[in-house]
C-alpha cells in the first residue's frame, strides 16, 4: 500500500521531471481543467503546447518514477492568504476515472458551490487518499463510495452534506483509517447507536479506523458502543445534539489519544472506570455538558494530558487533586465547575508550562501568595468571577493576559516591583476592591492593549506614565474616585487610522500535545457602562477601542491632544467635574461611535466639527453648561432631545426652546486655521469682543467702536447680529432685510 504521508510530502511542481507523460492521462487532466475557472493562474503550467506537454511537470501532479503513470493530483494549496478560492467551477469531469493509477486526490479548498459528489468516484478503485474538504459540496454521499475498497483517508469536512450517517456507504470501506465529516448537516436520531450492530449492514469483519471526526453536525441520540473500533485514536463528537450518559465502555478504547465530547447534552457521572485503559490519552474535552466528574481524592489517572477541558462540568466543591499528577498540560479549562476551595500552592508550582489556564466562574476563595515561579512561556490566566482577595502577587503579572475581574483583590502596588519589560497585553482587574492610587510605573508595560481597572475604589490622580501605553486600544478606569486633570501624556497613545471592524484578539501557539504547532486566536471581552447599562463586548471588541473614565472626580478641561486619538471609538468622561470647552478638534476623531460627556461642567458652544463625525452612533452631552445654538448637521439634529437636556443656554433643534437670533454666526463651520488653533483670534465669541462692551460708558464706547473699526471679522459679525435682532423684533424672520449687514 502506498505510503500516504511520504507521498504528500513529495508532491511539488515538477517533482518528476524525467518521467514521460502518458498521452491519455494528459488528455484526461486537460478535460478536468476545462471544467474549472483558474482565477489566479494556478494551472498555468498545464497545456497542450509543446513546451507544456510533459504533464508530470505540471503543478500538483506527481507521477510514478518507474511507470510514468499519474498517481497523485494535489491542488489543496489553491486556498490563498486572502481567503478566496483560486480554483472554482463544476465538479470534476468524469475524465478523472481515466487516471487508473491515481491513488492520491486532494481538491480541498476548491469552490464547487452548488455541486454534489458525483457517483463516478465508485469507479476510482485505486484511490487511497481523498480530500474534498472546504469545497462547498452539497447533497448526500453517493452509494458508489462503498466501491473504493482501498481508501484509507476520507475528508469531506466543512461542506453542506447531509443524510443519515449510519446508512452511509462509508461504513463498508473496511480500510479507512481517517474519516472526517465535521461541519456538515449530517443528522439522525439514535443514528450512532446503530454502529454497535455494524455487522448487520457492513461487510467488514473488523475496522482499522483511527480517526473519527463528526464534529459540528446535527447528530442526535445516545452515545454509541464503539468498542468494535478498537484501533480508534481520535474520537471527536463535539457540537452535536447527543444526550444521555457516557458509557463506561469508552474506557476500553486503549489506543485513544483524543476524546472530544464537548458541547452536547450528555449528563450523569463520569468516573475512574471511564478512563481505565486510556493510558495514551492526551486531549480530553468534556466541556459544555452536564457531566459530573466523580473520582476519589487520591486518584492517579493512567494518562498524562496535554489539554484538559472540563468547563461547565461539576468538579467541586473541592479543588481537583488529581491535577497534581498532570505534569505536561498546556491548556487547562476548569471554569464554571463549582469549585469553592482555595487554590493549593502545588497548583502554581506544577503548572509552569501551561499556556492557558481558565478557572473563572467558580467560588474559589482565599489569597494567592507571591511566588518565585518562573513561567516557561507567557501564559493566559483567567481567574475572574471568584472570591479571591488580598494583594495581587507579582508573578501573575508575568503573563501575556490576566483576567481578574469580579473578585475581592485589594492591591496593585507590586506592579512597580516588575523590573523587566512586561509581556502583558491584557489586564482586567475591574469589579474588585482596589483602593489607593494607581502605581506610576506603567512604562514597564508598553505591550498593554487592554487595561480595565473600572469599578474599584481607586483615587488620586491618573499617573503620567499611563502615556507610556502606546499600544493601548481599550482603557477603562470608570467608576472610581479619581481627581485632578487628565494627564497630557495621553497624547502618546495616538492610534493609526484604519478599519475598526477587526476584533481585538490574541494568539498562542501550542508547542506540545495534540495541538502542537497550531495557533489559536482568542477575543478579548470587556464591560462598558453606557447610560447606566452594563454591556459585554466580546467578538465585537474591535468596535470598542475606548477610554472610559466615567464616574470619577476628574476636573479641568479635556486635553486638546486627546483629539489625536483618531482610532478611538468610544469616549466616556461622564459624571466628573470637568469644565471648559469641548475641543474644536474633536471632529478629527472620525472613528467615534459613542461619546458621553454628560454630567460635567462643560461650557461654551458645541463645536461644529462634531457634526462631521458620520459614524457617531450615540451622543450624550446632557447636564452641562453648554450654550448657543446646536450646530446644523444631520448627525446632531437626528438625536433625541435627551442628548442635550440640562444645558439651560443651549437652543435649537432637536430642543423645543427657541434660540436667540444671530446664534448661527457663533457656530460657523471652523476653518482649517481655526481647527488647529483653539483660541483663534478671529473667533466672534472671543472674550475681547465682550470685554470691549463692558468697560464703562465712555471708555467702553470708544473701545467698542475701535474694535469694530479695526477688526473686519468682528465688525461684520456685529452688524449681522444687529440686523437679525431688528428682523426678529419686527417679526420679519431671520436675516430678511439686510439693512445693517451690507452697510
Amino acid at each position: 500500500m502506498l505510503s500516504l504521508y511520504l507521498l504528500r510530502s513529495s508532491v511539488a511542481v515538477g517533482s518528476t521531471p524525467n518521467i514521460a507523460c502518458k498521452d491519455e492521462e494528459r488528455e484526461a487532466l486537460l478535460k478536468f481543467k476545462d471544467n474549472l475557472h483558474d482565477d489566479h493562474g494556478l494551472l498555468s503550467s498545464w497545456g497542450k503546447e509543446e513546451e507544456k506537454r510533459e504533464c508530470c511537470r505540471w503543478f500538483g501532479i506527481y507521477c510514478d518514477n518507474k511507470s510514468g503513470h499519474v498517481i497523485s493530483l494535489d491542488l489543496h494549496s489553491s486556498y490563498n492568504s486572502t481567503n478566496t478560492w483560486s480554483l472554482r467551477g463544476k465538479i470534476f469531469s468524469s475524465s478523472l476515472t481515466e487516471l487508473h493509477y491515481l491513488s492520491y486526490l486532494d481538491l480541498s479548498r476548491t469552490d464547487f458551490s452548488g455541486n454534489q459528489i458525483p457517483s463516478f468516484f465508485g469507479e476510482m478503485t485505486s484511490l487511497e487518499y481523498l480530500d474534498l474538504g472546504f469545497t462547498n459540496l452539497q447533497g448526500s454521499i453517493p452509494e458508489a463510495f462503498g466501491n473504493m475498497t482501498v481508501l484509507v483517508h476520507l475528508d469531506l469536512s466543512y461542506n453542506k452534506l447531509e443524510g443519515e450517517i449510519w446508512k452511509s456507504p462509508i461504513w463498508n470501506i473496511c480500510t479507512l483509517r481517517t474519516l472526517s465529516l465535521s461541519s456538515n448537516n449530517f443528522r439522525g436520531v439514535q443514528v450512532l447507536s446503530k454502529l454497535s450492530d455494524h455487522k448487520s449492514f457492513s461487510k467488514c469483519t473488523n475496522y482499522s479506523l483511527e480517526i473519527l471526526d463528526l464534529r459540528w453536525n446535527s447528530i442526535m441520540g445516545l452515545f454509541p458502543n464503539l468498542t468494535f473500533l478498537s484501533s480508534l485514536k481520535e474520537l471527536r463528537l463535539s457540537s452535536n445534539q447527543m444526550n444521555g450518559s457516557v458509557p463506561e465502555s469508552v474506557g476500553k478504547l486503549s489506543n485513544l489519544e483524543i476524546l472530544d465530547l464537548s458541547n452536547n447534552s450528555f449528563e450523569g457521572v463520569v468516573s475512574e472506570i471511564h478512563f481505565l485503559k486510556l493510558s495514551e490519552l492526551k486531549h480530553l474535552d468534556l466541556s459544555l455538558n452536564q457531566l459530573i466528574l466523580n473520582v476519589s481524592s487520591d486518584w492517579v489517572p493512567p494518562f498524562q494530558l496535554d489539554d484538559i477541558l472540563l468547563s461547565n462540568c461539576t468538579l467541586g466543591p473541592h479543588f481537583p487533586e488529581w491535577l497534581r499528577t498532570q505534569q505536561n498540560y498546556t491548556w487547562l479549562d476548569i471554569s464554571n465547575t463549582r469549585i469553592s476551595e482555595s487554590i493549593p500552592s502545588w497548583f502554581w508550582n506544577s503548572s509552569i508550562g501551561f499556556q492557558i489556564a481558565y478557572l473563572s466562574g467558580n467560588q474559589i476563595s482565599g489569597t494567592i501568595p507571591n511566588s518565585s515561579l518562573q513561567w516557561e512561556n507567557y501564559p493566559e490566566i483567567d481567574l475572574s468571577s471568584n472570591q479571591l482577595e488580598g494583594p495581587i502577587p507579582l508573578f501573575l503579572f508575568q503573563v501575556s493576559a490576566l483576567y481578574l475581574s469580579g473578585n475581592k483583590f485589594s492591591g496593585l502596588n507590586c506592579l512597580c516591583d516588575e523590573r523587566d519589560e512586561s509581556h502583558l497585553s491584557f489586564l482586567d482587574v475591574s469589579r474588585n476592591q482596589l483602593s489607593g492610587t494607581i502605581p506610576n510605573c506603567w512604562s514597564n508595560f508598553k505591550n498593554l492593549i487592554v487595561l480595565n481597572l473600572a469599578n474599584n475604589k481607586l483615587s488620586g490622580k491618573i499617573p503620567t506614565s499611563i502615556g507610556s501605553l502606546t499600544q493601548i486600544e481599550v482603557f477603562h478606569l470608570g467608576n472610581n474616585n479619581f481627581n485632578g486633570e487628565l494627564p497630557i501624556t495621553l497624547k502618546n497613545c495616538s492610534k493609526k487610522t484604519g478599519s475598526v471592524a477587526a476584533t481585538i484578539s490574541y494568539s498562542y501557539t501550542s508547542s506540545t500535545g495534540s495541538n502542537a504547532g497550531s495557533t489559536t486566536i482568542g477575543n478579548d471581552q470587556v464591560e462598558i457602562v453606557w447610560k447606566g447599562t452594563l454591556s459585554d463586548f466580546g467578538s465585537t471588541l474591535g468596535l470598542v477601542r475606548s477610554i472610559d473614565l466615567s464616574c470619577n472626580e476628574l476636573n479641568g478641561e479635556i486635553p486638546r491632544e486627546i483629539t489625536q486619538l483618531v482610532g478611538l471609538v468610544s469616549l466616556n468622561l461622564s459624571t466628573n467635574n470637568m469644565s471648559g470647552r469641548i475641543p474644536r478638534q474633536i471632529g478629527n476623531m472620525k472613528s467615534l461611535d459613542t461619546l458621553d460627556l454628560s454630567d460635567n461642567h462643560f461650557s461654551r458652544h458645541i463645536p461644529a466639527s462634531l457634526g462631521l463625525i458620520d459614524r457617531l452612533g450615540v451622543l450624550n452631552l446632557s447636564n452641562n453648561n453648554l450654550s448657543g445654538k446646536i450646530p446644523t448637521s444631520t448627525q446632531l439634529q437626528s438625536r433625541t432631545a435627551s442628548s442635550y437636556m440640562g444645558n439651560p443656554g443651549l437652543c435649537g433643534a432637536p430642543l423645543d426652546n427657541k434660540y436667540f437670533p444671530g446664534e448661527e454666526s457663533l457656530i460657523s463651520k471652523p476653518t482649517d486655521h481655526e481647527a488647529g488653533n483653539e483660541e483663534d483670534e478671529n473667533e466672534f465669541t472671543s472674550q475681547g469682543f465682550y470685554a470691549s462692551m463692558g468697560a464703562g460708558i465712555v471708555v467702553g464706547f470708544w473701545g467698542f467702536v475701535g474694535t469694530l473699526l479695526f477688526n473686519k471679522t468682528w465688525r461684520l459679525a456685529y452688524l449681522k447680529w444687529l440686523n437679525d435682532l431688528v428682523d426678529w423684533i419686527y417679526g420679519k424672520g431671520e436675516g430678511t432685510s439686510g439693512k445693517f449687514y451690507h452697510q
